[in-house]
């Protein structure tokens, strides 16, 4: 199966790269040519335009930063649009705005382009190692297509329609956020309350899964982070003590 990759930063580059080492033929480009070196010389063509990226190819893959660039590179000059093929799969891995998605899947679907959202969560650790977990909303036939690939990054988890891969994983980001909050909030409570031997006990107990060290004691740079000014943060007054750094979660 021939597939197109665009977006070789930290994620996709490891994503990429995963992809090139299971055997596909893979074409990739990136607003920086020096981030394919790598994997032109283990095989893969190289794509000097996004459009040229999408040509003849299965399934278009795109990592990207952020919805805006997501849209320059679709609709942009020479951007996808000019390249996609009837029949071709484009699957969006970048944590995007499921209306920017939707609204690009419609355009697509005027050339016979089936689209898939299907952001990632794992870090650039579970790239490198294809452990992430892929968020998929879509078509289920085009998923039936595009699961194969998408599994040797990881595992899939099918959400729904189109944008729901994005609303699911944004729900994770705002989990994983709250949860680090409450984390930090009660480290620094701890700490002040002059608790630094029972916060290095609570830092060794196996809390899964661990948000972050609690190795030095003497700082807290998470916490500083978020209490240094709670009103910027939506924050209420501190309700644990006036003694303590306010809490704007606790």
């Amino acid at each position: 199966m021939r597939i197109g990759f665009i977006g070789l930063g930290n994620m996709g580059a490891n994503m990429a790269m995963v992809l090139l080492r299971s055997g596909l033929e893979l074409k990739v480009h990136d607003i920086d040519k020096s981030r394919a070196a790598e994997h032109i010389e283990g095989g893969a063509r190289w794509a000097d335009t996004p459009a040229d990226c999408a040509r003849d190819v299965d399934i278009l893959i795109t990592s990207l930063p952020k919805p805006d660039v997501v849209d320059r590179v679709m609709r942009g000059e020479n951007g996808v649009f000019e390249g996609l093929g009837e029949g071709t799969i484009w699957v969006d891995t970048t944590t995007n705005d499921a209306g920017l998605v939707i609204e690009l899947a419609e355009q697509a679907a005027g050339m016979g382009v089936k689209t898939i959202d299907s952001p990632v969560t794992g870090a650039v650790d579970g790239a490198r190692r294809g452990e992430l977990t892929l968020f998929a909303g879509g078509d289920e036939a085009a998923l039936d297509v595009s699961e194969p690939i998408l599994a040797r990054l990881g595992r899939v988890i099918r959400c729904g329609k189109l944008g729901t891969g994005n609303a699911v994983k944004l729900v994770t980001n705002y989990l994983w956020f709250t949860h680090a909050a409450v984390i930090g909030e009660g480290l620094m409570l701890g700490k002040r309350a002059g608790g630094g031997r029972s916060l290095r006990l609570v830092g060794e107990h196996p809390l899964p899964p661990p948000l972050f060290s609690v190795d030095d004691l003497g700082e807290f740079p998470l916490g500083h982070i978020l209490l240094a000014d709670p009103q910027r943060h939506g924050g209420p007054p501190c309700v644990a003590s006036q003694a303590v750094p306010p809490a704007p979660v606790l």
